[in-house]
């Protein structure tokens, strides 16, 4: 089975938010901090995960076309409260990737947030509703683990960037 765009991106995106849950898992107590940073009660990190599980998973199924714009919302209330944390001035840890990415919100953050919802827009735009689970499984995994590599690549090379600049 040949691989179409609309895989590609569930994929993408499946995989992103499954390891930016994952990561939160592993940094909580850095989590807390920028949720009660940005205003909102500490407990809202359980919920984020879970969201983000679900995402990743729903992804994955046939019938995830009307989520997509559930996780358009969410991209652009975060793009908003980026923008909104930029305007107020506020050094606050992104924590997206939990305590692996040393980034705060700015600018990258929204170049991120940016990249994200297009995919999700272009799905929604397309409707395409190929099937991600007929791939064989391999292939699946094959994908997911190229998207972690690039995901790491990019922590790390921002993260030496980061101490360079200090």
């Amino acid at each position: 089975m040949e691989i179409s765009i609309s895989i590609f991106l569930r994929l993408f995106l499946s995989t992103i938010f499954f390891i930016s849950a994952s990561m939160k898992l592993f940094s909580v107590e850095q989590v807390k901090r920028t949720i009660r940073n940005l205003g909102f009660n500490d407990a809202l990190w359980i919920l984020i995960v879970i969201v983000e599980y679900a995402i990743a998973g729903i992804l994955l199924v046939d019938n995830y076309y009307y989520f997509l714009f559930f996780i358009a919302l969410l991209l652009i209330f975060f793009l908003f409260l980026n923008i909104k944390t930029m305007l107020e001035k506020k050094n606050i840890k992104c924590n997206c990737f939990g305590d692996f990415s040393n980034e705060s919100f700015g600018i990258h953050t929204i170049f991120r947030i940016m990249l994200l919802l297009s995919s999700v827009l272009y799905l929604i735009y397309i409707k395409d509703q190929s099937r991600v689970l007929e791939l064989p499984f391999l292939n699946m995994i094959a994908y997911s683990l190229l998207f972690t590599g690039i995901l790491i690549s990019y922590l790390l090379i921002s993260t030496i960037i980061n101490s360079i600049k200090t």
